[in-house]
């Protein structure tokens, strides 16, 4: 674990911690549970964190303890800033895809944690939380359960999303979240450097 500073706390057996290439973490505070897990945290759950992914000042992940076969898989050079990830239903997968963005006090929720019944059937049964390359979530967004968000879109401060959004390069943003601007594109750079690249451009 080159780069990272923190604990690593590993407990019963079976288990293996794999991290990509370039993993960059100032502190990391990682404790998994049960057997037969990897980190490439219940029995026969995945945690795959690509190459030259960030974590800026904290990263929560978290398969539970009683869940099985659920996996979460974090795309390669995609950021955090504080950030929570959870599935806890059992087959669930959560999807982070390359170059994505995470702001302060951003969560990706992909489970109720507990059971609603409509007339006797189970209603709230968690899939698949899927997040496209290149996506944006901003401070304090929160994205739940079975969301499907296309590639190059900003999710807007403070944005519950619910739901599917299949329209690249959108803005999303309220509560709940609905589209707010089209064929919009970000980067990572601020606006005083962009500004500061047109300038240099015209002289």
């Amino acid at each position: 674990m080159g780069g990272v500073k923190g604990t690593l706390n590993v407990d019963y057996e079976r288990n293996s911690v794999c991290l990509g290439a370039n993993f960059f973490c100032k502190i990391a505070n990682i404790h998994i549970e049960g057997k037969n897990n990897s980190l490439t945290i219940g029995d026969n759950n995945e945690i795959i964190i690509n190459d030259n992914v960030s974590v800026v000042t904290e990263l929560k992940v978290y398969c539970h303890d009683n869940s099985q076969c659920c996996k979460i898989n974090i795309g390669n050079r995609t950021s955090f800033y504080k950030t929570e990830i959870s599935t806890y239903d059992n087959g669930s997968t959560v999807s982070i895809g390359n170059d994505c963005m995470f702001g302060y006090d951003t969560i990706v929720y992909n489970t109720d944690g507990h059971a609603i019944f409509q007339k006797d059937k189970l209603i709230n049964i968690a899939k698949d939380l899927i997040i496209g390359d290149h996506v944006w979530c901003g401070w304090g967004s929160t994205i739940l359960k079975n969301s499907y968000i296309a590639g190059g879109c900003v999710v807007g401060k403070g944005a519950i999303v619910s739901g599917k959004f299949e329209e690249v390069n959108s803005v999303i943003g309220g509560v709940p979240a609905k589209i707010l601007k089209r064929n919009i594109r970000w980067d990572r750079k601020s606006v005083n450097r962009v500004l500061e690249i047109k300038s240099a451009e015209k002289v």
